[in-house]
């Protein structure tokens, strides 16, 4: 597992730490470095080694400050790993990189473990895009 991101307002750079808590309780840390246009990626990769939820924990720094990931309770998301024997739970006949056209409806079949078959992201009618204020 890797991971990266753009820091905005750009900060050339500035620090990042990935703290990756693993299902077993052990801490990993990698570290990343913003360049001039604010992209940043860790530097290196933990396996994912373990089924269960992997709690990633992200700290910015730039000099004295220090911040996290917005959007975020408190800087941290999650990461979820199931075993290579795990049974499917859901599984579909869209293939997984398929083009489409934005403005026709899509229908994606998923069948759910026990043969009940459902559909997601279908829409009756294409995207409307919002139309322009006249104030």
């Amino acid at each position: 597992m890797g991971f990266g991101g753009i820091i905005f307002p750009v900060i050339p750079g500035a620090k990042l730490t990935w703290s990756v808590t693993k299902p077993s309780g052990d801490v990993v840390e990698l570290p990343g470095r913003a360049n001039r246009l604010g992209v940043v990626r860790s530097f290196g990769a933990i396996p994912v080694d373990e089924p269960g939820l992997y709690r990633v924990n992200v700290d910015v720094q730039w000099g004295e400050m220090h911040g996290d990931v917005p959007g975020t309770y408190d800087g941290s998301f999650w990461h979820s790993a199931v075993p290579a024997d795990n049974p499917e739970t859901l599984s579909t006949t869209f293939e997984g990189l398929t083009r489409v056209d934005p403005t026709t409806p899509l229908r994606i079949p998923v069948v759910v473990a026990g043969g009940s078959t459902r559909r997601q992201n279908q829409r009756r009618r294409p995207y409307a895009r919002p139309r322009a204020r006249s104030d």
